[in-house]
């Protein structure tokens, strides 16, 4: 953008001289002639004309003339601040795609969340996944969580892959109850995997269902996971992992604590509705959608042992990521985080 610059021109002013007047003062001597005194007729005295000197009068009361030198006043009318025309494009700020700030959301009818009963999935299959580095098709995806870590808390390792239709895939991939499938039953295509990774910022829109007695959905950015899952972790090191036993034995023992003497954000899962004989905990943390947590550790099958390791919750084990909406070519994740049954 070009800048009117004004100009400002200084004006030299001369010093002003004052001219001297020089009088000049007359001749004062006079001439006397000589006197014959040898004869002298006393009776006739002829008399020397003496000629009175010419003066020249002054007048030493009015001061030399001088005249004032001419100033020139400063032109005091502002200048045109009109700025001219730019030719560089107009900035203007955009909304975010999607606003910040958890809020009230109802799901749409389309399937968002994996069946948590014994069914199957419907609707529509997902679009062919891109080759690497394109982006998805509008559509809904299965996916995965993978990876978040404090130290990178604004981003988010996924793995997408497709809904088929149940009649196109293997027979264990949807569940049969010996009837022929119906046209709009999906199944997960696990013959091919694609990774991503997502920038938690308000370019992507998250949708969570959580639990508190009842399910709770609300729907943010980005950036509000990235702050939730910040602040669980923090929470749960300090209050939970610190005295949590290697094995998991003293979980209980935990959970009654924390239901009785609420800490962190911690608290019991039934402590607002004791009908519902919840269990486990909440964890709740500004408007977020409360967590539920009906363990406080992880489940992980170890092959060595025919045993589950129970390790540590992490938000991505606390939380379960379902699928990847794209509509109009923007993201939203859609993580449940509420009962299992």
């Amino acid at each position: 953008m070009m800048t009117g610059a004004m100009l400002f021109a200084l004006a030299g002013c001369g010093s002003d001289s004052k001219s001297g007047v020089t009088v000049k003062g007359a001749d004062q001597s006079g001439t006397t002639e000589a006197v014959d005194t040898t004869a002298v007729d006393t009776t006739v005295v002829d008399t020397v004309e003496t000629t009175a000197p010419e003066t020249t009068d002054v007048d030493t009361t009015e001061a030399a003339e001088t005249t004032a030198p001419e100033t020139t006043e400063p032109d005091t009318t502002p200048p045109d601040t009109t700025e001219p025309a730019s030719t560089e494009p107009a900035t203007t700020e955009s909304a975010p795609l999607f606003p910040a700030g958890w809020q009230p959301f109802d799901l749409p009818d389309s399937q968002v969340i994996a069946p948590k009963a014994e069914e199957n999935w419907t609707g529509v299959p997902s679009p062919p996944l891109p080759a690497s580095g394109e982006q998805l098709a509008d559509g809904i995806y299965p996916a995965d969580q993978v990876a978040w870590e404090p130290q990178d808390p604004e981003s988010l390792g996924i793995t997408v892959q497709r809904l088929d239709l149940c009649t196109d895939l293997p027979e264990d991939a949807c569940i049969n109850y010996g009837e022929p499938f119906q046209p709009t039953e999906l199944g997960v295509n696990e013959s091919t995997t694609l990774p991503l990774t997502v920038s938690l910022d308000d370019s992507v829109g998250v949708v969570m269902i959580g639990y508190e007695c009842t399910s709770i959905v609300k729907k943010g950015n980005g950036a509000d996971l990235s702050a939730l899952y910040t602040a669980f972790d923090s929470a749960y090191t300090a209050t939970i992992g610190s005295q949590l036993a290697a094995d998991g034995s003293n979980d209980q023992a935990i959970i009654e604590a924390l239901t009785k003497a609420p800490a962190n954000g911690f608290s019991g899962a039934s402590t607002t509705c004791p009908e519902n004989f919840d269990n486990g905990l909440v964890y709740k943390t500004g408007d977020a959608p409360p967590i539920l947590m009906q363990t406080i550790t992880g489940f992980v099958y170890n092959d060595a042992t025919g045993d589950y390791d129970r390790p540590p919750l992490t938000p991505l084990s606390a939380t379960g990521l379902e699928v990847v909406e794209v509509e109009d070519g923007h993201m939203t994740l859609y993580i449940y985080a509420g009962f299992f049954s």
